[in-house]
């Protein structure tokens, strides 16, 4: 399959360079603490804005869909290469394989059939670190560190072993800086995660920097503080905060690391950066000021969104932008096109590795078959009085067998389904004879899409020989319902000239298109294949027509066949569609369907999976730590639902985080008879319960912008570039907003964010709500509409750690009401009416309020402002 790769400007030729002492830090001075308005805590209570306190965090209600697609997931190693030597010493060859029972043992607790040791698996992996085999100690600290910085529930709920795995940061830090030394990819992952979130004693005692070799190659390194020494990484130190840089940016330095190093998680999150300018070219981020050693407070930015049409017509050789007037408008076209192209290059990798391996022809798809199965769930009613249990579970596989044992050709082609793929929670392991033994009885009691499903079988070399499937096609081509179905029967029939046809490749290529005419997904996929020239055993009736390739992978596409989405993208960098005439265009075209192509890889399933299984088992840390790593790919789920346990956690804080405002004498310091000091310090060392915010207000950097705060003034400049400069005047904020409390001296002082300096903000204790408010930042300009209006509702009301600004809300409520959203279109009409956020347009506002009339749309009740 054709891939496109691009010549990047910064080649990643990345070594690293660890001390084996402690180093004195000349880079930055100790960073301010955290600022969070605690105003925001009881933000969406119970309103109009989809935020209630009783919903489910949103990837609850897909996760059952992953699980019935899903019966094999894995979690992918940063590096398969080992020694060829190694390979024949015993000894090694047992240690390579504790990272695959790794992967197996948490595959079998999400699917439910697995009751695991892991304190055995802990020992083992402890001596697998001392493997002789580099790949293999690396692995294995990745593993250690990601296990440890999560944590594994048990079916109780409890993180600790032996049937669970206890969360210790203070360890996993501990892993992940050793996993280094040995060019751990997972380790680098783990590390550029912790600096995102501002992990407060990694980035404290952590620093990165390059060296240009000239003709744009780059090394980087980054150096930690050796654990041998007096490691200042213990969890004591959480409470405390980042410190704050101008220059080198860590998260980005280390996914770069991890990337190169083969990591998944860190290839998507480098994409991720670099496609919404949460990261720059040279390995420094200029965009606010003190911002390189923390990322999420990044306000994530769409490159093109602001550019006007005529600018994204740039020939990406010759940089010449049509109709373009100044070097500035030439200059943003040719940023947007490099940072795209660069974040391109870092997915198209995973999403190749994400394609399904194998045949174009699924079984599954042909006996599921929802219309057949609506009649065997109203006999499920009938005979258990309950709905159709999920498809995958026990329940499910109980009920294929009950039905088969009454030679009932629903159960019996789903049956055949569970054999041939295996069933773990149902107990049905992969049996393809016993598959296609179902199927035959399927088919002679006159079931079409079993018949069907063991032809493709056989055409697959499953099972038999494609001439094995003659009279299974035969069926299906003479007594099928379906008349997709009978298409594709004759298009096989006529693509090897079996069951008495003719081999004729032309007619072949008609049936073909006929089912893909008809809506047959499979048909779309191979019909495209026929066009673009990759299956040459079927003769389109065009010809080679990229073209027309691309029109029927669009449509398989639509359908959610991931191999269509990937040779779309494919055609699009080819120039196959004529829309897109520039480098730019392609690239911002491609990318969607590579990313949903990536987001489809087993790595990112299964910890969605894990992320979802630790919630319903009460461990909220475990699934808002997953949730933030899944952010930090760009997934619009991951977003919304950080977004939602960070707001949950903002409204009732856990225990670990019930130290307030009144508790505290000196910021951030306990008294020593307080009840939450008492409550927090049965977990000594914190290790289990670290996660706080360590997230300045948006208000503090939008304070440092409006006093002029240059960014060679942030504490270790190093980059002698000024931030964005602008004028109080320019931005008045409006109105009052609830106060906060920032620390002076051992006083706690109230504090409105629109009179406090930007120092004062900058000493302001943790805030849940802060944090919520970033990641809702991030669905929203990931597209969810809810997020927008979340977002604008912060900067309405000046809650959230925003400096309220009625412009700003007005320019997200308008992104929410050009997603067709009937609220965001009722709310600007509002704002338009009334002059809020802009100038009044009564007659404008009128007929926005006459087309919603007009199409029956339900005006909200606008909540809170």
């Amino acid at each position: 399959m054709p891939r496109l790769f691009f010549q990047r400007c910064v080649a990643l030729l990345l070594s690293l360079l660890l001390t084996a002492a402690a180093f004195t830090d000349t880079f930055t001075d100790e960073a301010p603490q955290v600022d969070l308005e605690p105003s925001g805590v009881n933000d969406g209570a119970a309103d109009d804005n989809g935020w209630a306190s009783d919903e489910h965090v949103l990837w609850l209600d897909e996760f059952d869909a992953l699980l019935a697609s899903n019966s094999s997931l894995t979690l992918d190693a940063a590096d398969d290469a080992i020694d060829e030597g190694a390979q024949e010493d015993p000894a090694v060859a047992e240690l390579t394989f504790f990272p695959n029972i790794t992967d197996d043992i948490l595959i079998r607790i999400i699917m439910g059939s697995a009751d695991p040791d892991f304190a055995d698996l802990h020992q083992r992996l402890i001596a697998a670190t001392e493997a002789p085999v580099r790949h293999v100690a690396s692995e294995a600290y990745g593993y250690l560190a990601l296990l440890y910085l999560f944590g594994v529930p048990d079916e109780r709920g409890n993180v600790d072993f032996p049937h669970g795995w206890p969360r210790d940061v203070d360890k996993a830090v501990e892993c992940i800086i050793k996993g280094s030394r040995l060019s751990c990819g997972t380790c680098y992952m783990l590390a550029g995660f912790l600096f995102s979130i501002g992990y407060p004693p990694l980035v404290r005692s952590s620093h990165g920097w390059t060296v240009d070799h000239g003709s744009g190659y780059q090394s980087i390194y980054m150096m930690f503080q050796a654990v041998e020494v007096a490691p200042p990484y213990r969890s004591p130190h959480t409470r405390e905060l980042p410190k704050e840089r101008q220059g080198y940016d860590l998260p980005t330095m280390a996914y770069s690391l991890a990337q190169h190093a083969g990591a998944v998680m860190g290839r998507l999150s480098l994409s991720y950066y670099f496609r919404h300018e949460l990261a720059q070219q040279g390995y420094k981020y200029r965009h606010l000021a003190r911002s390189a050693s923390t990322s999420m407070h990044r306000p994530p930015i769409n490159l093109t969104a602001t550019i006007p049409p005529h600018l994204l017509q740039m020939d990406g050789d010759s940089l010449a932008i049509l109709n373009a007037t100044t070097a500035a408008e030439i200059g943003a076209a040719a940023h947007a096109a490099l940072h795209c192209q660069v974040a391109l290059e870092a997915l198209l990798g995973v999403a190749s590795d994400s394609l399904n391996e194998g045949s174009d022809l699924p079984a599954a798809e042909l006996i599921t078959n929802r219309l057949e199965w609506k009649q065997s769930q109203s006999r499920w009613r009938e005979d258990y009085g309950s709905e159709q249990p999920r498809y995958g579970s026990l329940e499910y596989a109980q009920l294929v067998e009950d039905l088969a044992l009454r030679e009932d050709p629903d159960g019996l082609a789903a049956l055949g389904e569970l054999y041939y793929h295996g069933l773990r929670e149902g107990g049905i392991p992969r049996d393809i004879p016993q598959a296609m033994a179902y199927w035959h009885r399927a088919s002679v009691l006159g079931h079409c899409g079993a018949a069907m499903a063991r032809a493709l079988a056989h055409i697959d070399g499953a099972y038999g020989s494609t001439n094995d499937s003659s009279p299974y096609l035969a069926q299906v081509a003479t007594k099928s319902d379906d008349q997709s179905q009978r298409h594709m029967a004759k298009h096989y029939l006529s693509k090897f000239g079996i069951g008495g046809s003719e081999r004729n490749l032309t007619r072949a290529g008609l049936h073909l298109e006929a089912a893909a005419a008809l809506g047959d997904s499979s048909a779309q996929l191979l019909i495209g294949h026929a066009y673009a020239g990759a299956d040459t055993d079927v003769l389109p009736a065009d010809g080679l027509n990229t073209t027309r390739a691309l029109l029927w992978y669009d449509k398989a596409s639509a359908a959610g066949r991931i191999v269509a989405k990937y040779n779309a993208g494919v055609l699009i960098l080819q120039g196959a569609d004529v829309r897109h005439r520039t480098e730019l265009q392609r690239c911002e075209a491609a990318f969607p369907l590579f990313f949903e192509v990536a987001m489809n890889h087993e790595t990112v399933k299964l910890l969605f999976a894990h992320a979802r299984r630790a919630y319903t088992l009460g461990d909220v840390s475990g699934a808002l730590l997953r949730a933030m790593l899944l952010s930090e790919i760009g997934h619009p789920l991951a977003h919304e639902s950080a977004a939602e346990l960070w707001r949950q956690w903002a409204q009732k804080p856990p225990l670990h985080m019930q130290i307030r405002q009144q508790d505290l004498t000196v910021p951030h310091e306990v008294e020593a008879n307080s009840t939450a000091a008492a409550n927090v310090t049965s977990d000594p060392a914190g290790v289990r319960h670290y996660l706080h915010c360590w997230a300045r207000p948006d208000g503090y950097y939008t304070r440092l912008r409006w006093e002029g705060i240059a960014a060679h003034d942030a504490e270790g400049a190093d980059d002698q570039s000024a931030a964005q400069q602008v004028s109080p005047q320019d931005q008045q904020p409006e109105g009052d907003a609830d106060g906060d409390y920032i620390a002076d001296g051992r006083q706690l002082t109230a504090v409105s964010p629109e009179t406090a300096t930007s120092e004062s903000l900058r000493h302001l204790p943790p805030d849940a709500a802060v944090c919520s408010f970033y990641f809702a930042k991030r669905a929203a300009v990931a597209g969810s509409v809810a997020a927008m209006h979340r977002v604008a509702r912060a900067y309405r009301e000046g809650s959230l750690g925003v400096i309220q600004n009625l412009t700003t809300s007005y320019e997200w409520t308008c992104l929410a009401a050009a997603m067709g959203d009937s609220r965001g279109r009722y709310e600007k009409a509002v704002m338009t009416e009334k002059g809020i956020g802009r100038p009044s347009n009564t007659t404008e506002a009128y007929q926005m309020y006459g087309s919603l009339l007009k199409e029956g749309s339900v005006a909200p009740v606008a909540g809170g402002g």
